[in-house]
């Protein structure tokens, strides 16, 4: 398994200051096509406002409310992106926990590349998997004109049980 570590600038509207945070994010190999599994941990996913109230470890889960979580995706220009997954526990036949690709431009237009949801999820840890159009040309990564985010959203507490451990990309280069 090799491991890239990318660095994390969190900026706090409240405190307004910048901290630099490292994150290892590891890549697995996979026998399928010609590309390989990229893993984003729950620990690289921050709140999209401060005040929010979570625990983040090797879970996420949110202490008040439903609530939005924002992780950078960093990749090479050229990569596609072929599969999304997520891997949560929704014990709650009520709402779906939703991760979703974002792209964005320099004059902050954005659209979704792909989403997944945990629809029709049963009790436990489930993993969720959306395969994105062939060839889709916002699928392929375009550093120069575009950056690139995961938008997970819980739609509950941990006591509704909903919880969310990490997002995967499936990549071909």
């Amino acid at each position: 398994m090799k491991r890239v570590i990318i660095a994390i600038l969190s900026v706090s509207a409240t405190l307004g200051v910048a901290a630099l945070t490292w994150t290892t994010v590891s890549q697995e190999t996979s026998p399928e096509e010609n590309g390989y599994w990229m893993s984003y941990p729950s620990p690289a996913f921050s709140p999209r406002y401060d005040w929010q109230q979570y625990i983040n470890g090797e879970r996420l889960v949110s202490n008040a409310g439903s609530h939005y979580w924002h992780a950078p995706i960093i990749l090479p220009p050229g990569t596609r992106i072929e599969k999304l997954r997520l891997i949560c526990l929704d014990n709650n036949p009520s709402g779906n926990i939703w991760l979703s690709i974002i792209m964005v431009n320099d004059e902050a237009r954005w659209g979704t590349v792909c989403s997944v949801a945990s629809n029709g999820a049963r009790i436990g840890w489930r993993t969720f998997t959306r395969t994105i159009r062939p060839r889709q040309a916002s699928a392929i990564i375009d550093n120069k004109n575009y950056s690139y985010y995961f938008t997970l959203f819980l739609p509950g507490t941990n006591a509704d049980q909903y919880r969310f451990t990490q997002a995967k990309l499936y990549i071909v280069q």
